[in-house]
């Protein structure tokens, strides 16, 4: 993943004073002044999906009347695809087979899929999309119930006998998947609000509308800018329980930024407070000083990912991953009650200036 690429012309020496005269004339000749912006309008498309909300803001020289039926139908398809939550989904499907034979899926399912083990390849299997069974059992996702305490140690182990890329296959050549474990099931709610995302600005670009910021659940794409070239501008939390406050403004263009903590969304029993993100390798809730991971990508559905991924290595291995891949990453930890931050060179060019 290429968080950005940067060109630079070099002007040979001795040209530089003719080039300088050459952009005088131009700017001074009635003749060649820059053509006023075309009249833009504006829309906002918002509702409900895949158990959040979406927002969609965008500029354009006029929009289609029936974009918004487009819009609400495309993400209503990729729920019958990707959400748990519906009984005859394509997921939910899957989750209830227990055959060890090939099962057909769509393209999309596969596309989403190969995304997701990759990942979870370069992060050491610390994204895993089999994790669904440990997910419910502490009481997260559909089917989930609150938990008042952590589950039973050997409650746990059993649960992760389930769990792993080496309990799924997929096909070489075909949209196949294969269970080599009875019991294992999937849940792609790290990624498909990301891949969610990619899907709608295609869908945008299809119809002409270059200018726009897509937001699904808190993962987001922008493209193009406002009128007058006027950047995007999207707020990272303060990684906060209880607490809504703006850490950092990054100015985005032609790029997809998604955010993962813990600090939203957790349980709190008798046992104290425990998050939603879990450590697939060893079943227990992430426990470590790393509040919250940014990525910014080419596309949401990897920046999405990653974000969790991220969030599960902690942070020096998060660091020396993010590292390794190339990610434009942003972290916030904490040393006791003092919040941390620390940006990659690959993350830096996106942030307002104020932010830096």
């Amino acid at each position: 993943m290429t968080a950005g690429s940067f060109g630079f012309h070099i002007v040979p020496r001795g040209a530089k004073s003719y080039l300088w005269l050459v952009l005088l004339v131009l700017w001074c000749r009635p003749d060649m002044a820059v053509a006023a912006e075309p009249k833009l309008e504006f829309d906002h498309f918002s509702g409900p999906t895949m158990g959040t909300t979406y927002s969609i803001k965008a500029y354009a020289p006029a929009f289609n009347p029936g974009l918004a039926g487009r819009i609400s139908a495309e993400l209503e398809r990729l729920n019958q695809i990707f959400s748990t939550y519906i009984p005859d989904s394509e997921i939910s499907f899957l989750n209830r087979r227990s055959t060890s034979d090939w099962l057909s899926i769509s393209q999309e399912m596969m596309s989403l899929l190969r995304r997701a083990e990759a990942i979870g390849q370069k992060s050491s299997g610390a994204y895993d999309i089999t994790a669904a069974p440990l997910v419910q059992l502490w009481g997260f996702g559909a089917g989930g119930v609150a938990a008042a305490v952590p589950p039973d140690p050997q409650k746990i182990e059993r649960v992760r006998a389930i769990v792993g890329w080496d309990r799924l296959k997929l096909h070489d050549q075909k949209a196949q998947i294969k269970k080599l474990v009875g019991g294992v099931s999937l849940d792609l709610s790290s990624i498909a609000k990301g891949y969610a995302v990619d899907q709608i600005a295609g869908l945008l670009e299809r119809e002409s509308v270059h200018r726009f910021m897509i937001e699904i659940g808190g993962e987001v794409r922008a493209s193009g800018a406002k009128p007058g070239g006027i950047p995007w501008r999207v707020a990272v939390e303060k990684p906060l329980v209880g607490e809504r406050a703006i850490d950092k403004v990054v100015l985005l263009k032609e790029m997809s930024i998604a955010t993962s903590g813990n600090y939203r969304n957790f349980q709190e029993g008798r046992s104290g407070r425990f998050g939603h993100i879990l450590d697939p390798r060893n079943g227990h809730p992430v426990d470590h000083q790393l509040l919250s991971a940014t990525v910014i990508a080419d596309s949401c559905a990897e920046a999405d990912g990653w974000a969790t991924a991220l969030i599960v290595l902690g942070k020096e291995k998060g660091m020396e991953i993010a590292h390794r891949e190339r990610l434009a990453i942003y972290f916030v930890w904490a040393e006791g009650k003092t919040l941390r931050r620390y940006a990659t060179d690959l993350f830096k060019p996106f942030l307002a200036s104020s932010s830096h």
